[in-house]
């Protein structure tokens, strides 16, 4: 399957700027709402938003991913991270859309490298919150879970 058009969540954070600046470069369109537009912790706006959505796959990058502010406040993460992704799932599976979720090799103990059947041993929060999530995506035939590690150009943390 070539992907041609998709809907982005997380369209404004880090990974989600850096692929809608691949657009033209992979002659791919992306649809990147802002959260104002698709709230995903709302199930009601994210069945709303896919089921007008007029392509055929939803590139799910939206989540809290800083960890200072996940370790701060662990239950707005499980919010977005796990219960936005449950939304997001549901819309495109009752829509017929393929759902492509981007993921962390955080889920892992950090003792790497990690093959596609590795054992998930999450560390911290954030880590939890999106091993929780791809459990619940793997549910999904029509899904894609994308396990990365990404940053900008320089680390931001200490």
């Amino acid at each position: 399957m070539v992907l041609k058009r998709a809907l982005l969540t997380g369209g404004s954070g880090l990974l989600g700027s850096h692929l809608q600046d691949l657009q033209g470069a992979y002659e791919i369109v992306f649809h990147a709402p802002t959260s104002s537009e698709l709230n995903v912790n709302s199930k009601q706006s994210c069945r709303h938003y896919i089921s007008r959505f007029w392509g055929e796959t939803v590139v799910h990058c939206a989540a809290i991913a800083n960890p200072a502010l996940v370790e701060q406040d662990p239950t707005k993460a499980i919010r977005t991270n796990v219960c936005g992704t449950i939304n997001m799932l549901e819309a495109c599976r009752d829509a017929g859309k393929r759902f492509i979720y981007i993921s962390t090799d955080h889920v892992f103990n950090g003792v790497g490298p990690h093959g596609p059947n590795a054992p998930m041993n999450p560390l911290t929060h954030y880590a939890k919150t999106k091993a929780a999530a791809d459990l619940i995506v793997q549910t999904y035939e029509n899904s894609l879970i994308i396990r990365t590690s990404f940053w900008g150009k320089e680390f931001p943390y200490e």
